[in-house]
């Protein structure tokens, strides 16, 4: 945020941290909001294309806590089976080209 002209990112995201906080701690799995809860391969597969082109160093992360809300997703059963499995694949495949038809 900084780098985007944000003078404190602290004051921003600290509202937004503490919402998400106090829903898990009082929902649990069934809090999970995002493109994981939504079933949105494509928004994942976006993600990582463009922490690939932009912060390459980010992606492990990205890829394992994204596994680890595919994870919860369907413990909690609030997401679509498939779409969940769609959203694996992609987070195991290191060859996303061929997937977005790049």
């Amino acid at each position: 945020l900084a780098a985007a002209g944000v003078g404190d990112p602290a004051f921003v995201l600290a509202p937004l941290l503490h919402a998400a906080l106090d829903h898990a701690l009082a929902l649990g799995d069934q809090a999970l909001t995002g493109p994981v809860r939504r079933g949105d391969a494509g928004t994942v597969l976006a993600h990582i294309q463009a922490l690939e082109s932009q912060a390459p160093e980010l992606v492990d992360g990205y890829r394992t806590l994204t596994r680890f809300t595919t994870a919860s997703a369907a413990a909690a059963g609030t997401s679509d089976p498939e779409a969940l499995r769609r959203i694996g694949e992609i987070l195991d495949r290191p060859d996303l080209e061929e997937i977005s038809g790049g």
